[in-house]
């Protein structure tokens, strides 16, 4: 590096552009979020060699990006040489000074100042939109238009590559590219935004690259400035407030059919432990032009477990269906899985070392969530497993794109949920034999048989409860009801047609609890459904093979002659006292029909 600053001042380089040369080159030798497919950041390095060395905000008072109604008047120092571009392009030295702009209509703005052709500020970035706000958060997001929509290199676009038969993966859209873009998120009834920040964009997704609408990720990163967004992202949960991305997402493969099936169905889980991407809707415009309504949702990355527990994404193995690795090493999962292989899970001994290997627990609420929504995009698809590699915690499973659940039309089987997830000999996608061994092999075990019935039932009475599913639905349709026509004008669909799918969703929730009960009944050869009533006196709470409800009552429809096994919980500083029919062991099993209403009671 020495002899690198003295060849600079022999050939008597500007100290201003040598002190931004050693500044880049400390950068990116520091910079460890670099990666291959990255252009570079048209915020820092493009328009010259020096390093901003001051923002604009900073010496003149310029409005926010927002929503405007009045003509809008910009004034820049002559003094400070600025240079500004409108529609997403970035400012050159080569275009004129500016120092007056009168804004009339929606339109995107970057400005920065510049001396002896090198960039000297922070760029500045605005969106001034002239529409009336949205009814739901707004993401403003700025690029070189040509980088997107460039008909020949946009990675929203085809391109000239394009060709054969779907899914088209010569395009444009399918490259791992990442270009640099600014956001800015408009929070509801707000006068600015909530942050403003340069970041990278790539196409996200798998087949629904293909939708006209696109999702995409935004990945926060050194080289555009910071690493995270420390910002509460979802008001629902404020205590995850630092992000390395997040998705804006289309609604995968039911774009132009619904709006909310994956978001439904993976917040199925919510409180049972599994984990599972927040998200809310927002209204997404491209360089001040309207895209319409997306899910704003996390990325189910190894950064997933730094805002959620804090952990160090270093320590994340995350694996696909397959067993790839997203993140980390494969090795002691798939060690786990050659261990199943010979080793019967009948034997409480085997067993006792898988529940040592896997939540067992966790892993039942995961299975119970993605039959209960019928997804048939799984388990060869769409399946994630994790554990922190250094904590060597048990493996756990993540929910994501459950898009062909709730009776969407996607599936290619019709036959019993059951029958379909322990299938020995279905096709490598969706159900291919290597995907459904887990669930086969532990359900060799007595313990974990039981567990799986009895619970599944507790849910459609808690989590899976109709009334409570369709209270979501609409919610959510509420949510976004005031955004719906003209994101169908937008994207030309047609809203007779999403009316009717909204009301398939509707009857799938109506609906599946019973099927799921019958199908149950059948695939393990169940007694009759016996309802029992479990009720709570007292400051505790009743646990079924571990699952808790917090009703104070709650009527189960249990299965005659297959035991079901409780136990009472007692809170802290509480005591159990015993059961209604005298029994004092907070633990025991009982067999339905022998007893309809059963009461734990505390004091």
């Amino acid at each position: 590096m020495y002899i690198y600053v003295r060849m600079l001042v022999r050939e008597k380089i500007s100290s201003l552009v040598l002190v931004s040369w050693l500044l880049l080159f400390a950068a990116a030798c520091s910079d460890s979020d670099n990666i291959d497919g990255v252009e570079p950041s048209l915020y820092d390095s493009s328009a010259g060699l020096v390093l901003p060395s001051r923002s604009l905000d900073s010496v003149m008072e310029i409005p926010s990006s927002g929503f405007y109604e009045n003509a809008i008047s910009l004034t820049f120092p002559k003094s400070l040489a600025v240079h500004c571009a409108q529609g997403g392009a970035a400012p050159t030295a080569e275009s004129a000074v500016t120092t007056s702009m009168q804004i009339t209509s929606t339109t995107t703005i970057r400005c920065a100042s510049f001396d002896s052709g090198t960039i000297t500020s922070e760029e500045l970035v605005r969106t001034y939109v002239f529409e009336k706000a949205p009814t739901i958060p707004a993401v403003f997001l700025t690029t070189d238009p040509n980088s997107l929509f460039s008909p020949d290199s946009g990675i929203y676009m085809k391109g000239n590559n394009q060709g054969g038969s779907v899914p088209e993966k010569s395009a444009n859209y399918w490259q791992d590219k990442e270009i640099p873009v600014f956001v800015e998120l408009m929070e509801t009834g707000a006068e600015s935004p909530a942050f403003a920040k340069a970041a990278g964009l790539k196409i996200h997704g798998n087949y629904s690259r293909q939708k006209k609408k696109k999702s995409v990720a935004i990945i926060f990163r050194k080289k555009y400035g910071d690493k995270r967004l420390n910002y509460s992202l979802f008001p629902e949960f404020p205590e995850l407030n630092k992000f390395k991305g997040f998705i804006l997402r289309n609604n995968g493969n039911n774009f132009g059919k619904d709006y909310i099936r994956d978001r439904l169905a993976c917040s199925l889980s919510e409180g049972l432990g599994v984990d599972y991407r927040r998200g809310r809707y927002a209204i997404v415009y491209y360089n001040g032009e309207y895209y319409g309504i997306h899910a704003l949702s996390e990325r189910s990355t190894e950064h997933y477990f730094e805002t959620h527990y804090g952990m160090d994404s270093d320590d994340i193995d995350l694996l696909e269906a397959d067993n790839s690795e997203a993140s980390g090493s494969s090795k002691d999962y798939v060690a786990f899985m050659e261990w199943l292989e010979s080793h019967s899970l009948d034997n409480e001994e085997n067993y006792t070392y898988a529940k040592s290997k896997m939540d067992v627990d966790n892993y039942l609420n995961y299975m119970h969530t993605e039959l209960f929504a019928d997804n048939r995009d799984w388990p060869a698809n769409n399946l994630k497993k994790w554990r922190n590699a250094s904590l060597q915690t048990k493996w756990k499973w993540f929910l994501y794109d459950l898009d062909f659940g709730f009776d969407s039309g996607n599936n290619l089987s019709a036959n019993n949920i059951f029958e379909y997830a322990t299938d020995e000999n279905g096709d490598a996608w969706p159900n291919g034999p290597k995907h459904t061994f887990l669930l086969r092999r532990l359900l060799e075990n007595s313990e974990f048989k039981a567990a799986f019935v009895n619970r599944m039932e507790v849910l459609l009475q808690t989590n899976f409860k109709s009334s409570r599913i369709l209270a979501h639905i609409k919610d959510m349709m509420a949510e976004i009801k005031q955004e719906i026509p003209r994101d169908q004008k937008r994207w030309e669909l047609s809203s007779s047609e999403m009316d009717e799918e909204l009301s398939i969703i509707k009857e799938f929730a109506r609906n599946r609890a019973s099927v799921i009960t019958k199908e149950l009944q059948e695939f393990f050869e169940l007694g009759e459904v016996v309802p029992v009533t479990l009720n709570v006196d007292g400051p505790g709470r009743i646990l079924v093979h571990n699952l808790a409800f917090e009703e104070s009552s709650l009527t189960v429809d249990f299965f005659e002659g297959f035991p079901v096994t409780l136990y009472a919980e007692p809170k802290e500083g509480s005591v159990f006292v015993g059961w209604s029919d005298g029994e004092t062991s907070p633990l025991r099993i009982i067999h339905p029909k022998e007893a309809d209403v059963l009461e734990a009671v505390f004091k």
